[in-house]
């Protein structure tokens, strides 16, 4: 009997397979979460916010490849984000130059895909990093803060990565974007940053960053990723509401909630974009709530602004046509546009 229990544990946790992969490497992101949270309880909320979000993006910034690849992926990563979580609130009052540094960072991160020899999209999160240092609240102040959180979250996931039951192929492999695509990118980032000021949406970041995640190599596939992402917010709204409502004078058991989707988000990163799509939401509408800041109508700005996001993203897919493939745009059988 405790031959077969053995066994069975070696099956489910031990052995390296794709699943088991994926688990580990969602729990050690949360781990890496939970600790910089620890470090950061004693701070201001929104230094403790985008510390906590920059250990989660920065567990993701591997590429795949042998050990010293992945940590000059993650190192080069961290050293932006450094960067980023400085300028973003430096730049307060100056929101022209705000969005052009998001138009130009969309266009950025999907040339860095093409220079990749794995084609991964974590870039994306380098994107997303910015949309949020630029979306909130700064000052020189806030800028020293962060960049001292996004320091220590750096620090935090190298070691958690590299030296606790480091695993060389967790990324999996991306479609190379084609040469168009960094073009199509940066013009979803312009029209969805024009609606925002248009209609004063109240949380533009929402649609700017759906803007440009769901843009895709075909417009087929921009349309299923459109759908994938408005339809799975909207019942990830749906749940959090749920969720929250007999949850919602238990604040220890909503950060522990919190933990979960993070861990869940991560471990369906690369399985399946539905489900990972969802516990996103999940987490973003208990974050919300943990930071005192829940209301009805964040959900309602969440599945609304997702939903004008999509729509450009769609737009700039219909004006910035796919070209033919071409024998010099990659090898035979790599889905270029």
């Amino acid at each position: 009997m405790g031959r077969k229990a053995r066994a069975s544990f070696y099956r489910t946790v031990v052995r390296s397979n794709a699943r088991n992969r994926r688990s580990r490497h969602a729990l050690k992101t949360t781990v890496a979460v939970v600790l910089v949270t620890g470090v950061f309880f004693w701070s201001d909320v929104q230094t403790r916010l985008m510390a906590a979000v920059a250990a989660a993006f920065l567990m993701q910034c591997v590429g795949g490849g042998d050990r010293a690849h992945q940590q000059r992926c993650m190192g080069w990563s961290a050293l932006a984000m450094v960067a980023i979580s400085g300028a973003g609130p430096a730049l307060v009052g100056l929101p022209a130059v705000k969005e052009a540094l998001l138009v130009a960072a969309a266009f950025c991160v999907v040339r860095v895909r093409r220079l990749l020899r794995d084609a991964n999209a974590f870039p994306l999160f380098l994107f997303t990093y910015t949309v949020l240092a630029t979306a909130l609240p700064g000052g020189r102040d806030v800028a020293g803060r962060q960049m001292v959180g996004t320091a220590v979250a750096a620090a935090v996931s190298y070691v958690v990565y590299f030296y606790v039951g480091y695993q060389p192929d967790v990324p999996a492999p991306g479609v190379i974007p084609g040469p168009r695509t960094p073009w199509r990118t940066a013009l979803a980032a312009m029209l969805a940053i024009g609606i925002a000021y248009a209609f004063h949406l109240p949380r533009a970041y929402w649609a700017v960053l759906t803007s440009v995640v769901v843009v895709s190599e075909t417009w087929k596939e921009s349309w299923r990723k459109v759908l994938e992402r408005v339809g799975m917010t909207a019942l990830g709204c749906g749940v959090a509401w749920g969720l929250h409502m007999p949850t919602a004078h238990l604040p220890h058991v909503e950060l522990g909630l919190m933990f979960l989707f993070v861990y869940l988000a991560v471990h369906f990163r690369g399985a399946s974009y539905p489900l990972m799509t969802f516990f996103i939401t999940l987490y973003v509408a208990f974050l919300f709530s943990v930071l005192g800041e829940w209301s009805g109508g964040i959900l309602l700005v969440r599945m609304y602004e997702t939903a004008i996001g999509g729509a450009t993203a769609l737009a700039a897919a219909a004006m910035v046509r796919p070209r033919r493939d071409r024998p010099e745009d990659g090898p035979s059988g790599t889905r270029m546009i």
